[in-house]
């Protein structure tokens, strides 16, 4: 069994939109490399979004 660990991502940390289209984009990154490698689950620990109630454009 595989698994990936990630931690304390905080999406939305920044306003600035090419910075929090790099976020996406290397989350989003993260999760092809897992699937290319048949990860079947992954940990996320820590914050995943920066704030507690997040826009709904990161979510």
């Amino acid at each position: 069994m595989k698994f990936a660990h990630m931690a304390d991502i905080h999406l939305g940390a920044t306003s600035e939109p090419r910075l929090r289209e790099f976020e996406i984009s290397t989350l989003t990154k993260a999760f092809q490399i897992c699937i290319e490698r048949d990860v079947d689950f992954i940990i996320i620990s820590g914050d995943l979004f920066h704030v507690n109630i997040p826009d709904l454009s990161i979510v």
